[in-house]
């Protein structure tokens, strides 16, 4: 086997592959840039005399790392650690043709980092930052991302997907954590939560090809990411900015497109998205009356039995359906629910009918669709924890669709069953802690209650056979779940999508 040795000192190398040329980075007191013969020819070293392009006094560098951009530019990066000062640099480098590179600094940022990664997301490049006791998430083009993940345990280990996802492996404790960064390069980190501070819940859709849409609300926006699980590929990532704090979204999958409604303030606001977000057309917005201080707490977005979609929307002490004509929304018979205020909505659409629970407050009240409108069907006492929610499906005994409804209440599960003019409820103290998120998965004769939060991440159960499946448990990687949702695929399926977003107050 063919080896050269370079009289050069290195405490870190990293390797830069271009269209024909390939560079070796050497950092040790200063950073040299080598260039690799593409061909041997007798006694020719492998390695051309190297270019110092950059030193500092009294500076120690730690790590190293490349990435290519196109066939003739590429990014390297160093990690510092100076006297007063540590911090990550970032070069862009130009090599067309063959003669000397051009080299020039595109960033700099403050970090303790001694590993960093460079990846990229499509065509978005990303520098990955291992502080200790977390990675920061940096892009190189776009200064609003700054994502932070903590870590339970740190180990050594940080290496992004190859294949251009985005998505980034760490080593924490024994274990490896893949952290999929999609809605962030498409759209900025997420601020923090203010303590106290109601945060909506994400809302899930999933396409007939697999494509899975998540949304969630950040302050004054509405971040979209597209992934498709079934070709493990991250597809784009865009922002909506509403101008008032967003409190409740919810998304479909409808007619070959997407819909996500946001509501801030007294207007709720709806997209029609293409399957890859690459085209968008905005519907009239649905503007409510009365407190302009008044949020909207919840939104439901599901197909109408007759085919279109409708989307409830709380309105004070009524829920008012709203169904979807042309690129406008036309409010329908409101459905009058609470003696003070709907504080959520849930619903959910299957063999032509469509179920629709909301919170009031002291009592959980359930609506069935019929020829003239919505039914109540019944109602029962409950106080449900607000920051979990509450959450709708329906599960098939012996061909007739009975609907379930779950939520909490002081850290404890509560399950509802109403079947046969009956409510049927049941009480889980789960094992890891109070849940902060619920959602429903599995199918239509075998439902499933997930559990998300406390030290477990998330817990199943299995309604049906009413046991707990630790085999399909979680386990826990140092962080709470925020925030999870689960509507239906399908509308007989039963089947659904599932999304996390993970504590402390800084996320990835």
């Amino acid at each position: 086997m063919r080896h050269d040795v370079l009289p050069v000192p290195a405490d870190r190398v990293a390797l830069l592959a271009l269209r024909d040329r390939c560079f070796l980075l050497t950092a040790a007191s200063s950073l040299v840039l080598h260039e690799l013969h593409g061909k041997l020819y007798g006694d020719r070293p492998l390695v051309r005399g190297g270019r110092e392009f950059h030193s500092a006094p009294g500076v120690r560098y730690c790590a190293a790392a490349a990435l290519a951009e196109d066939a003739d530019h590429g990014f390297v990066a160093v990690a510092e650690a100076g006297a007063d000062r540590d911090a990550v640099t970032v070069w862009r480098m130009s090599a067309p043709g063959h003669g000397d590179p051009d080299i020039v600094r595109v960033a700099r940022f403050d970090s303790p980092a001694r590993q960093i990664a460079l990846g990229r997301r499509g065509a978005v490049p990303l520098l990955a930052l291992h502080e200790g006791g977390r990675v920061r998430v940096r892009s190189l083009t776009d200064d609003t991302v700054d994502a932070v993940l903590r870590l339970a345990a740190p180990r050594s280990g940080l290496a992004f997907d190859p294949a251009g996802t985005g998505r980034l492996a760490v080593g924490d404790g024994d274990e490896v954590r893949v952290v999929d960064t999609a809605a962030l390069t498409g759209a900025g980190s997420p601020p923090r939560p203010v303590s106290g501070e109601a945060w909506p819940r994400i809302a899930v859709a999933t396409a007939s090809s697999g494509s899975v849409l998540l949304a969630r609300a950040t302050g004054e926006r509405v971040l979209l990411g597209v992934h498709t699980p079934l070709r493990g590929q991250a597809g784009p990532g865009v922002a909506f900015s509403l101008g008032k704090r967003v409190t409740a979204v919810s998304a479909l999958w409808h007619d070959g497109a997407w819909l996500v409604a946001a509501a801030a303030g007294r207007r709720v606001r709806v997209w029609r998205l293409a399957e890859d977000l690459t085209e968008r057309i905005e519907d009239d917005p649905v503007e409510l009356d009365g407190d302009v201080n008044e949020v909207v707490p919840g939104l439901a977005l599901v197909q109408a039995p007759e085919g279109g979609c409708l989307l409830f929307v709380p309105d004070g002490r009524r829920v008012v359906p709203y169904g979807r004509q042309g690129d406008a929304w036309t409010a329908q018979p409101a459905i009058e629910a609470a003696q003070v205020k709907v504080c959520d909505v849930a619903a959910q659409t299957a063999d032509g009918q469509t179920w629709v629970v909301a919170d009031c407050g002291d009592a959980l009240t359930l609506w069935q669709s019929t020829a003239s409108g919505f039914r109540r069907v019944e109602q029962r006492a409950a106080a449900p924890d607000r920051r979990v929610g509450v959450v709708l499906t329906t599960r098939l005994d012996g061909g007739a669709r009975v609907p379930l409804v779950a939520w909490t209440e002081a850290g404890t599960v509560r399950l509802a069953e109403h079947d046969d003019g009956e409510w049927s409820a049941g009480r889980y103290s789960t094992p890891h802690g109070p849940p902060t998120a619920l959602a429903f998965a599995g199918t239509a004769r075998q439902p499933l209650l997930l559990a998300f939060g406390g030290t477990g991440t998330v817990t199943v159960r299995d309604i049906a056979g009413n046991a707990r499946l630790d085999e399909l448990a979680i386990p826990y990687r140092g962080t709470e779940v925020q925030a999870a949702n689960a509507p239906s695929t399908s509308r007989n399926s039963g089947s659904s999508a599932l999304v996390t977003e993970r504590l402390p107050n800084e996320h990835v």
